[in-house]
């Protein structure tokens, strides 16, 4: 029998099949089925099925008495940023986004959160007591971590995994409130207050040691000294047995300044913005959230002995018994690590991509991965290729305020030979990274899982991703992001995508490394992704 992502979702019957004059099926012609689900109507009965069914309808944007116990949540248009928003609307704490994959209709994910409500670890204050225990002990560095520890030390010096960000408040912000108010959002999450160190054998390991911060306080500079310290504000972390977080507030005759540095392998793209929100609510003297980070990785190592965790595993294996084409061929060598960046404005608007979404029942971030799968097609003149996409991670409402790095390089691949049109790639690579998010509970990393050592490109869809504490209704904190020399710092892949929106428009930033690539073979991808980005937002367009 097949396996459940195998079976057909949707059947639509047709009174003759489209033909080319060859008397072949034209598959350009065929339509594409609405998805509608049709089951019948069940009320719930339980006050979570209630929950569930009320939420989903908000987020799908449909009738409350149009959602069911049997109502599927993927059939009714759900993707996996709207599964990110039905668990963060629930407010069900135990819920997580894999829950939403593995459970689909309301029946099966109020069944997966009944099931965990018998672990007896609901309440707020169960919770911190978790939590404070399980930063006595210290756990196992994740893939993605690894991997960054191995080039940091392969080149000590480098800065290149360094996340710096330099902030320009107004002359007239109260410095010694800020002050408080940073060593107090800093002190409440215990990533940036954790170490890595070797244990006997020299496995890396990571564990909390809130006595090495040392409270920031306020430098009183001249404007002319912080033009000078810009330049030399980021430095080279020391990896080993201590912190990987810097802070340094500085004040002149016309501004206050705030920097931050966190090393990549304690840190995500939200990370930041996480911690700004909270430096946001400190400084206006409110509650917050706990991070649970601790208890995350409790959990990791918990579930690593678990039936999900072999079936989990054994999905992923798909991925590392096949030969792919993982980023163009290389048009030189060198001994020089050099990167390089290019930017292009899509012609594809942020209209367009919405109303894709909306049409194709899929997410951007779908459409996005499915054209640069495409794009590595063409230039590469290759039939099997493979991308990676960032996994956020923070699957459920209580690591919502986490800081530490959760993300997850995420596997699609696909042979052409099987799925020719882009409306079948698009089906495949949905399918593939709702799969992928559903047994994401495997650590699945390429490089350490097959024997492929050329590093995968990465197609990473910003959405969301920036939106710090300023730009949420928050007037007490304002100000301005001031640019930091990035010389020295290096492209983390061979070759990484970008995109992101601006006001309607789309911008597709390719981080390379310059000394594999000519800015030539850049720009003609870039051409390839903004041919299929177009090819796929006008699939099935009026």
């Amino acid at each position: 029998s097949l396996t459940d992502y195998m079976v057909p979702t949707v059947y639509m019957q047709l009174d003759e099949m489209p033909m080319t004059p060859n008397g072949k099926i034209d598959r350009k012609a065929l339509p594409i089925p609405e998805l509608v689900d049709d089951t019948p109507y069940v009320a719930p009965s339980s006050e979570i099925e209630k929950l569930l069914c009320s939420t989903m309808a908000e987020v799908i944007g449909l009738e409350p008495e149009k959602v069911g116990i049997k109502s599927d949540f993927f059939a009714l248009g759900g993707s996996s940023i709207l599964a990110m928003k039905f668990v963060a609307k629930s407010k069900i704490k135990n819920l997580t986004v894999m829950d939403v994959y593995n459970g689909k209709t309301v029946e099966g994910i109020a069944a997966i959160v009944n099931e965990k409500s018998d672990d007896g670890i609901n309440s707020s204050i169960e919770m911190e007591a978790v939590e404070a225990e399980a930063r006595k002990k210290s756990y196992p560095l994740s893939a993605e971590q690894i991997l960054m520890l191995d080039s940091q030390l392969y080149k000590v010096s480098g800065e290149m995994w360094n996340m710096p960000e330099l902030f320009q408040f107004p002359y007239n912000i109260d410095e010694n409130r800020l002050r408080d108010a940073v060593n107090r959002a800093v002190k409440n999450h215990p990533s940036l207050l954790s170490i890595i160190y070797l244990e006997k054998d020299g496995t890396p390991v990571i564990r909390y040691a809130p006595e090495l911060y040392r409270d920031a306080c306020v430098e009183y500079v001249s404007e002319k000294d912080m033009e000078e310290l810009k330049t030399s504000l980021i430095k080279p972390y020391k990896l080993i047995n201590s912190l990987l977080s810097r802070v340094r507030l500085f004040k002149t005759e016309k501004f206050c300044y705030l920097f931050l540095d966190v090393h990549h392998i304690i840190a995500d793209g939200r990370s930041l913005d996480i911690l700004f929100d909270d430096i946001s609510r400190a400084y206006n003297n409110e509650e917050l959230k706990t991070d649970y980070y601790y208890s995350h990785l409790a959990s990791i190592v918990k579930i690593k002995n678990t039936e999900a965790y072999k079936k989990s595993e054994k999905y992923f294996s798909y991925y590392t018994n096949a030969e792919w084409t993982v980023a163009p061929d290389a048009d030189k060598t060198s001994d020089v690590i050099e990167d390089g960046t290019m930017n292009k404005v899509l012609d594809i608007k942020v209209s367009d991509i919405e109303s894709a979404e909306r049409r194709l029942k899929v997410s951007r971030n779908v459409i996005a991965t499915s054209a640069a799968m495409l794009a590595l097609a063409d230039i590469t003149e290759q039939k099997n290729v493979y991308v990676e996409w960032l996994y956020d991670n923070r699957i459920n409402l209580k690591l919502s305020n986490s800081f530490g790095n959760l993300i997850k390089s995420m596997p699609v691949a696909i042979k052409l030979n099987e799925n020719e049109e882009p409306k079948d790639i698009l089906k495949e690579v949905n399918r593939q990274i709702s799969e992928g998010i559903a047994n994401s509970v495997y650590e699945f990393d390429m490089a350490i899982n097959s024997n492929i050592k050329t590093q995968a490109m990465e197609v990473n869809y910003l959405q969301g991703i920036g939106q710090a504490a300023s730009d949420d209704g928050n007037t007490s904190l304002k100000f301005s992001d001031i640019p930091l020399s990035d010389s020295q710092r290096l492209a983390g892949s061979r070759m990484e995508l970008y995109i992101s929106e601006f006001d309607n428009q789309i911008l597709l930033n390719i981080c390379y490394l310059a000394s594999m690539y000519n800015e030539s073979t850049m720009k003609k991808y870039a051409d390839l992704f903004n041919k299929y980005l177009k090819e796929i937002c006008n699939i099935g367009a009026a």
